[in-house]
């Protein structure tokens, strides 16, 4: 029986008031609630199935274009081969600026999931000018090298001369459908200006 007039009765009594109202709720949503038709139930899950398909191939067409995209940026070849043509084409361009390549030092690779990160310190010195047109030649449009960061400090030895340190990244993949978008290799396809 349901009693609130003694402290003892005031939990069970709510309890089953509690319980009351439920049955009396779950009676009416079975009484007045219709049940879903198999055809109302079909549609709801062939659109699921149909906003599932189309949001695969958005996913799909999404890859495409980063694959398009990050593909004319990566090497070919493995992390000796392209700290060489890295080398090089550093190199060839502080030799075109009269400047001079102190350091070139590889530093530990970094596997982004599908491409793996290949990052060098470079140090130069030479003219502002000059450094300045080899840090624009390695973060061209088009180059496969990425300047990261760069430190440029005075030099107190030389007059007009400064000295600075590079941090650059090249990027080669482990996916074999980028891999098949990466049509040459080496410094031939990172241009020197």
């Amino acid at each position: 029986m349901i009693n609130f007039k003694t402290k003892e009765d005031v939990l069970p009594s709510s309890l089953i008031l509690f319980s009351l109202i439920a049955i009396v709720a779950t009676v009416l949503f079975v009484v007045f609630v219709p049940a879903p038709s198999a055809e109302a139930v079909r549609r709801a899950s062939s659109l699921t199935t149909n906003e599932l398909l189309t949001q695969i191939l958005d996913e799909r067409q999404q890859a495409d274009v980063a694959r398009s995209a990050i593909g004319p940026r990566l090497w070919k070849g493995d992390a000796n081969h392209v700290g060489a043509d890295v080398l090089a084409l550093v190199t060839a361009s502080t030799q075109q600026n009269q400047v001079k390549l102190s350091a070139f030092r590889p530093q530990r690779t970094v596997d982004l999931g599908g491409v793996i990160e290949l990052p060098y310190t470079i140090q130069l010195s030479g003219s502002y000018a000059g450094v300045r047109a080899v840090t624009e030649n390695i973060d061209a449009k088009n180059s496969k090298v990425v300047l990261r960061s760069i430190q440029v400090n005075a030099s107190e030895e030389v007059a007009g001369t400064v000295t600075s340190t590079l941090g650059i990244s090249a990027y080669i993949t482990d996916d074999p459908d980028i891999a098949a978008n990466i049509t040459t290799q080496g410094v031939s396809n990172a241009e020197v200006h």
